[in-house]
Formats: structure tokens, sequence, C-alpha cells
């Protein structure tokens, strides 16, 4: 099945590419990525509600995944990374949550684009 994205990318404007991955299909979630910022969109697929971006980054050979989901957000280390669109993440560790988690403020949320992720995770990871 081929579906077009509704939303270009957020940081980019570039349509994502349609990304799908069975794991998601059985969830009624539609995957989108777009490959210039190497963000994630997933979308419910009846309502084009965005669930949650994430973006990817490499720093010292490993893999880390920045995702946001309403007001909160977290910082993964992803031991077997996936390929958008054919295999799914696998050995995620989550290393800090910010923002909301109930109705308490945690951490507040940084402010986390393509072009600064690599100097921002730098920071946080230097206090892990």
């Amino acid at each position: 099945m081929l579906v077009s994205p509704k939303y270009n990318c957020q940081f980019c404007n570039a349509p994502p590419r349609f990304a799908p991955l069975k794991e998601m299909d059985a969830l009624s979630i539609l995957v989108f990525y777009c490959d210039i910022c190497q963000a994630e969109y997933l979308y419910k697929d009846d309502t084009w509600e965005l669930l949650t971006y994430s973006i990817y980054t490499a720093i010292d050979n490993k893999t880390y995944r920045w995702s946001m989901a309403g007001e909160t957000a977290q910082l993964w280390f992803i031991r077997e990374p996936g390929i958008p669109g054919v295999k799914k993440n696998k050995g995620l560790h989550s290393i800090q949550v910010f923002g909301k988690v109930t109705s308490q403020l945690i951490t507040p949320i940084p402010d986390i684009t393509p072009t600064n992720i690599n100097d921002k995770l730098k920071i946080i990871l230097t206090f892990q």
C-alpha cells in the first residue's frame, strides 16, 4: 500500500517517505521517515493524529533516538538500530524522560532539532 504524507517534515518541510513496518501496521499506525532530517513520524491511520515524532542520530558510533509525544520527550539508546520501512529498532534503553509524566513536570524539554541534536545530546549524556 502506498500512502502519501498528509504533512511535511516539521524541520525541513520536505515530504517524508512512507516507511511502513508490519508491527505498526498491526496497530493501525502509519510511519513516515524524512531521510534529510532523520526524523520519523507516527500517525494514527484513520485520523492522521500525530502520535509521536523521533529524531535519530549517531554519537561515538552509538545510535540515539529523541522522541516527542505530547508534553513528554524521551531519549533512547538503540542497541540494534532498525532500517526505516524495513526493520524495527531492537534493544531500546531509556536514558531520560523530559516534560510531563502524569500531571507533574519532571524536567523541562530542551528544544532539539536535527541541526542541534548532537550538541545537545552530548551535554545530556555527560550527566548520565
